[in-house]
């Protein structure tokens, strides 16, 4: 089907164009065009939109990656002993499922209930602006109280650094964990995909092996 519209009495076709474009580049252009032309078609300066007639760059999905229980374990050993402001941010991360980017980052430690085992997710945190609570898993509770007992701040939010700071805190503690590679979303993948949150990685577990000193 040829990719063509009629403005104003004549026919455009945009398949010569989108010809040129990298595989890459293809469907961002298309997404960009479809909502341009979907406007006009509103706003009656066109009749139908062009780019329902190409089609886009098929993708095979990628396996969701996560991370192992002794890849957590090492990152939590790490943090505890070496970057223990990190602390906080990896336990959310791994055990709660908190988004990295937008929401652990501005969760404050009045939102996090040791006592009843519930981190509140406020409105102006969450990514979809809804309140959401999200229960602790005693693993999880135990890694925290561990983070208090040995000082750690529990005023403020709960990441007390800079967005660069951050950065480079995770570099270095996702390398001093044998991780090769990363990737963004992995502790919340973990969390939803994999059954070791809520029954592995103890903190007691660690302190048994003597692997926190």
């Amino acid at each position: 089907m040829a990719a063509t519209s009629l403005v104003d009495g004549k026919r455009y076709d945009l398949s010569p164009i989108v010809g040129k474009l990298s595989r890459g580049a293809r469907n961002p252009v298309l997404r960009y065009w479809r909502a341009v032309f979907n406007y006009g078609i509103k706003r009656g300066y066109l009749a139908e939109n062009p780019v329902s007639g190409l089609d886009f760059e098929r993708r095979r999905p990628k396996e969701v990656e996560t991370l192992t229980p002794d890849q957590v374990r090492k990152m939590l050993n790490h943090a505890l002993k070496h970057d223990l402001r990190l602390l906080p941010f990896l336990v959310l991360g791994c055990f709660a499922g908190v988004r990295p980017e937008d929401e652990s980052v501005e969760i404050e430690w009045r939102d996090i209930d040791l006592v009843d085992k519930i981190v509140t997710i406020r409105p102006e945190v969450s990514k979809t602006h809804r309140r959401r609570f999200i229960d602790l898993s005693d693993n999880a509770v135990a890694w925290l109280r561990a983070y208090v007992d040995r000082g750690g701040a529990t005023t403020g939010r709960i990441v007390q650094m800079t967005a660069l700071a951050l950065r480079g805190y995770r570099r270095a503690n996702w390398k001093a964990a044998g991780i090769v590679k990363w990737t963004q979303q992995v502790m919340r993948h973990s969390y939803a995909r994999t059954g070791w949150p809520r029954t592995e990685i103890s903190i007691s577990w660690c302190l048994c092996r003597g692997t926190i000193p």
